[in-house]
Order: structure tokens, then sequence, then C-alpha cells
């Protein structure tokens, strides 16, 4: 970890010290309160040669189902517990695991059973993103290091109070961004330093994965086997405005954060990588909309978020409709350089001509980010972590800010929406896009439709806050339901 990185963190503890106080007034109860029962403070456990680390994974669905495969595949971990409101899912996966590995971990609807277990050495946790924060925030109270999915928070400031934990608890976090550990994206970093392609101030980040849209219709019916109220935890326990329970949370703001963050977040955190940028940036711009079939669904599915740190600009276009690659480039990073450009996409960084033809690729391959995690702890080396707390935690805050910017638009004609990209004083690809965007809608049938033009946020580059804009900085924080806070 290099003398910057190490500073801004030391900067950014400085400020989040005390933060228990804070959170425990946004929830509205003390810190005694908002914390469940179950969950005892203990003292950190030394691994000594020879044992195996427990790991009790939370959310066993889907992408769940990696973090499964994962510990199974490291010699030095047993998976303890598989938690899951969904017992049918939980009941799934440990009869999955019996059958490759010869054991069956315990099923439990609710982690905190997990964490009562002195045993458990790892939280890993594959839940819903209003999940992130408590049950991170819980398990370093309880003595546990945490593999945190991405986003590592739902909400700006709950990135700031998993750091502040992390710092109280003396745990360790690795978060879920995997990019961290791939090889060719650092060779690729290194070759941008130099000045591979030139100059290179700006990064197209790209998203695009087609949704179905969610037609209107029945609410989804909640299963025997599921704990809704638990699923909801700390949202509001309200019946679900959408036909399916399961993944479709994504696009509704209580629980998810868009498109931009569950995939996006990879894309602005391997362009701050190859980019060697520290911060969040001095400005924070977004517009766009949700188009196709009417649904229920909130957060855009087609959404540009402009990012400016200093003379180098990211942005990052979202497309769920059906669209044609651009430049070749479905889900990746485009580097701009004065002498070409490098692509990042698929796991492997390359060198390529104007048009996406590709030159040269870079070396390397991706490492196994669990497998990092666990030597981590092992050694008992922070700086051994690859998916540092920190730096995803700047990754997180970014798509927060463009959310937020988004959240507080209106629908305006295409014509404001130029004129306030010409203000800015950006690169002419990030102008471009607006029109390339509206070709887009036009394919998709939707030629009359109107973006929302999200507010301009000005952003301190020191810790992401958001300056002279008390509605926007509101939209940073959030309440929780009683009894599942994190104050401490």
């Amino acid at each position: 970890m290099d003398s910057a990185v190490i500073e801004e963190i030391k900067q950014l503890r400085e400020q989040v010290d005390g933060l228990g106080k804070r959170f425990s007034a946004i929830e509205g109860g003390s810190a005694q309160d908002s914390i469940s029962e179950r969950v005892q403070q203990s003292k950190p456990k030394k691994f000594i040669a020879g044992e195996l680390l427990y790991v009790a994974i939370m959310g066993v669905r889907g992408h769940g189902m990696k973090h499964v495969n994962n510990f199974l595949n490291l010699p030095d971990c047993y998976i303890s517990h598989l938690c899951d409101v969904d017992l049918e899912v939980g009941n799934k996966a440990a009869d999955y695991v019996l059958q490759v590995a010869g054991y069956r971990p315990k099923v439990v609807q609710d982690f905190r059973h997990a964490l009562d277990d002195k045993r458990v050495d790892i939280l890993s946790i594959a839940a819903p993103h209003h999940w992130h924060a408590p049950a991170a925030i819980w398990a370093l109270q309880a003595g546990k290091h945490v593999y945190l999915e991405k986003p590592v928070s739902h909400t700006f400031l709950e990135g700031e109070a998993i750091i502040a934990a992390a710092k109280k608890y003396g745990k360790y976090v690795q978060a879920g961004t995997q990019l961290r550990s791939n090889n060719s994206l650092r060779a690729a970093a290194e070759f941008i330093s130099k000045g591979g392609i030139g100059s290179c101030n700006l990064a197209q980040c790209i998203t695009y994965k087609p949704r179905p849209s969610m037609v209107a219709g029945p609410q989804a019916v909640i299963p025997p086997d599921v704990n809704y109220d638990l699923w909801c935890g700390p949202a509001q326990n309200n019946a679900p405005n959408r036909a399916k329970l399961h993944y479709d949370w994504h696009w509704f703001w209580e629980f998810g954060n868009g498109a931009l963050g569950n995939n996006g977040i990879h894309r602005i955190d391997a362009a701050r990588i190859a980019l060697g940028l520290r911060g969040f940036g001095t400005l924070a711009f977004s517009y766009g909309g949700r188009f196709g079939d009417p649904d229920s669904g909130e957060t855009p599915n087609v959404q540009s978020s402009i990012h400016r740190f200093g003379k180098t600009w990211i942005f990052h276009d979202v497309v769920g409709l059906p669209k044609r690659a651009y430049r070749g480039v479905k889900n990746g990073i485009i580097f701009y350089g004065t002498d070409g450009l490098v692509i990042y996409q698929n796991g492997v960084a390359s060198v390529a001509e104007p048009d996406g033809t590709v030159i040269s690729t870079f070396p390397g391959s991706q490492e196994n980010h669990y497998r990092n995690f666990v030597d981590a702890i092992i050694e008992d080396n922070a700086e051994r972590l690859n998916g540092n707390l920190y730096d995803c935690h700047v990754s997180s805050g970014l798509c927060h800010l463009g959310n937020i910017s988004y959240r507080l638009g209106t629908p305006v004609g295409d014509d404001e929406i130029a004129r306030s990209l010409q203000q800015l004083g950006g690169p002419q690809e990030i102008t471009m896009q607006l029109s390339r965007l509206r070709k887009n809608l036009e394919s998709n049938k939707c030629p009359d439709a109107q973006f929302k033009m999200g507010r301009m946020l000005s952003i301190d580059p020191k810790n992401g806050h958001i300056l002279n804009d008390p509605e926007a900085a509101g939209l940073m924080g959030k309440t929780y339901r009683q009894g599942y806070g994190f104050g401490f």
C-alpha cells in the first residue's frame, strides 16, 4: 500500500472517530438499543497454523453461491453456517456443500445466530445492499472478519461507519471488488502511468446489461420458508411492490443502488485503479431515466454519471435497454489517451486502435480474491488486502454521489442537458454521449422520452461530502427501523 493511500486512510479515520454517536443519533436510540442483544463483543482471535478458519455466509442465493464455492476451494476454511432468510435456499445450498465436500453446514435464517458462535472467524456477506452495513458492523462487533460484497454500503455515510467499526474492533474487511486482484489491469495501469497512450485524462465506464421491465402486476407472494420481516431488516416492513421477491430489489432505492451500484461499481473502481485516482473528485453530475415498458422500478435503466478529478474525468454509462456495444465494449472501460486507447473488459486489458481494434493485450490473470483475504487474516497483515476498505468506500461513494444527483433531477429537454455538459468544460466524448443515448432510446421505441437531468453537486475531494446543498447531503444517509441500527 503506497504512502498516498496510507495518508488518505489516516485522514479519513481522523474524520470518522466518534461516528458511533452520530449514527446512534440518526437511528433515534442509544447505541445499546441499536445493537442486537445476540451480538457480543469478543477479543480478536489469532490464527494458529493448522487451524481451520470457520466461515459463515450470509445470503446463498445467486451470487452468494460464488462465496460458497470459493470458500469450499480454500483448504484452510470450513463453512460452518449458511445464513439465509429463505430456508429453502439455505437448505439447498447446504445439500450442495454436503454433496461436494462431505459435510453439511448449519442452516440459520438469522445470521446473528452465527455471530453467537465463538468459533466463527469470518462473516461473508452476499445479502441485499440495505443489509451490508448493519451486517458488517455487527460482525465486526462480534469479533469476526468480514468479506463484504460490493458496494460496501447502501448509503455514503454507511461506508464511513464501517471504516470506523473496522478500526475500533481491529478486524479485517475485504470488499468484493475483485478487479483489485486482476494482474492484467495492474499492468495496464503501469503502462498508462508511463505514458503508453500519451496523456490520458478520460475514462468511460460502460455497463450494458439489458434488463426486462417489471411489468405491473400482482405483488410477490412471500413463500412460507421466508422470514420477510428479517429480509426487510433495516428497511420498513412493507408489502413488496414487485412481482418477483428476489433480485428485483436492486431497482428500488430502499434496498438497492440500481445498475450503477450493482454492476457499475466494478467499472468505476477499475478506472480509479488504472488512472491512479485518489479521493472523490470535486464534481458529480448525472442524467438518465427509467424507460421501456411501464413498471414499478425506481432506479434508472439508462444513466450517465460524470465525475471530475482536476484535469481528469470519468463518465459512466449504464444502459439496461437492448443496445449494440460501443466500440465492441459491453461491460468494461475505455481509457482515452492522446496516442491511443486502452480497453478493459472480460478480465483482460488491451491496447487498441481508435476504432477499438486490439493491438496487444496485457498479460496477467485474475487472482483469487478470497485467497488474498484469507492470507491477510492468517498473516495478520492488513496491507495484504487487495480490496482494502477505504478504496472501496471511495468507489462505492462515487456511485452513491451519481445516484444522489440523479434522484434530485427533473425532466428536461436534451438542449438543456447539452448546455450543462458544455458548461462543464470536459472532454468532447462526454458531450457526444448524450446523442448516443438519445439514439438508443429511439431504437427502443422511446423517441420522445425525456431524460431527467440531475443536480450538479460540488464535492469535497478529501471526504466526498456534498458542499452547500443540504437537500443533497441529506441523501447521504438514511434512518433505520428500530432494532436494526448500529450505533457503537
